[in-house]
């Protein structure tokens, strides 16, 4: 989409035609058939756009409760950040001080920011810019807001208190973990600020730690409703502890400096403990096991393992029925003792085919389990059947 048809998507006509689309809710199989019938009567590009931005909405539901009247490029929705990330962390910076968003976007976080400050969002493309603008206007935030065409690297403003910077992490078309890859550099953006400036910088939380650990910075992980979303690293005054797990929408954050040592692994006992995301990737599973009592049941595998039930928000709990050396058609014996039918596998330090073991197995009964494989403190495989402990109590 280029910005002048974002302007016609904009007009009243542009909005009718949306209007008509959105009620078709189409599909991608549905696209070059609704695209060929309404060119007959719009511009081709117009309608593509209308047909993109109609489907795009439906998608960024899960981000943006008003998600119906904003506008998304299918990169920038990619890349954006939901409602849930963007107002924690504009928590960080205080209320009513100016903050620039820097590589701002289609405007995600400038609608997090722009609830309790004032702020200025900076980006070099022109389509996103338009559309940030009408996000705000969705949230009714853009009297709180500036957005300036210009190179974020080179942007100075004596007035702001603090930066959010979003890099671009595709910027030859490819996704890209290591923050070498990153556009414009982080170290040239953080060049432009004094070492005490208030800086928060979005990446993958899949960046390695040695690269974190480079940056006198504090690394938060964030996980949304169990599934590991971004990573933020903080500078200056907003800095606390060097890692910091982070779970939303519940708000629940645990911060170290460094990892507790490990405890002896143990075999599993009678619950076990798989830690939320943000936690293993912050690598403070040990800190969790120090906080619930529990042991590891292999040096290298993020399970943890209590005789009795250690109540933890940081973890999804589950009370052992049995614990058997992995054997898959034993396995399979055992889930119909016990009249399995539906049946959750999870794994970790497995490499078994679930898929295959699920033909295999073909469970008929009528109670439901979780299988977790993975491996013992001897590094045998194991196979363990379990319930939820909320099932469990039941």
């Amino acid at each position: 989409m280029t910005p002048a048809t974002f302007e016609q998507l904009l007009s009243p006509k542009g909005q009718s035609l949306l209007a008509e689309l959105a009620l078709l809710q189409p599909k991608e199989a549905d696209f070059l058939r609704i695209h060929q019938r309404f060119a007959k009567a719009h511009p081709s590009d117009l309608v593509k756009a209308g047909l993109e931005t109609v489907m795009l909405r439906r998608k960024a539901g899960g981000k943006f409760s008003r998600a119906e009247s904003m506008y998304f490029t299918r990169e920038g929705l990619e890349q954006s950040s939901g409602e849930a990330i963007s107002r924690h962390r504009a928590k960080r910076f205080g209320n009513g001080e100016l903050v620039a968003d820097l590589c701002c976007g289609l405007g995600g976080d400038l609608i997090g920011l722009a609830e309790s400050h004032q702020v200025i969002g900076v980006d070099l493309d022109e389509l996103r810019l338009a559309m940030a603008r009408e996000n705000l206007r969705a949230y009714e935030r853009l009297h709180a807001a500036e957005l300036i065409r210009h190179d974020v690297a080179e942007f100075r403003d004596p007035n702001i208190r603090g930066v959010f910077f979003d890099p671009d992490r595709r910027a030859d078309g490819e996704r890209h973990v290591s923050l070498a890859k990153y556009q414009p550099p982080i170290a040239r953006v953080l060049q432009g600020f004094s070492t005490g400036f208030s800086v928060g910088i979005k990446i993958a939380p899949g960046v390695p730690h040695s690269e974190i650990e480079a940056f006198d910075a504090e690394a938060e992980f964030i996980s949304v409703a169990g599934e590991l979303k971004e990573c933020v690293l903080w500078f200056g005054p907003l800095k606390t502890l060097r890692r910091r797990a982070t779970m939303l929408p519940s708000g629940h954050a645990m911060a170290a400096d460094n990892p507790n040592p490990q405890r002896e692994p143990v075999p599993p006992q009678g619950f076990l403990y798989d830690p939320d995301p943000a936690i293993i990737r912050a690598g403070l599973v040990t800190n969790l096991a120090d906080e619930i009592g529990a042991s590891p049941i292999h040096p290298g595998i993020a399970y943890l393992t209590t005789r009795e039930h250690r109540p933890t928000p940081w973890a999804c709990a589950y009370a052992i029925d049995e614990v058997i050396p992995f054997h898959a058609k034993n396995l399979g014996l055992a889930l119909k003792r016990r009249n399995v039918g539906p049946v959750t596998i999870t794994k970790r330090g497995s490499a078994v085919n679930v898929d295959e073991l699920r033909r295999l197995w073909k469970l008929t009964g009528s109670e439901s389990r979780t299988v977790i494989l993975t491996r013992g403190p001897d590094d045998r495989p194991l196979g363990i059947i379990a319930r939820n402990v909320f099932q469990a109590l039941i």
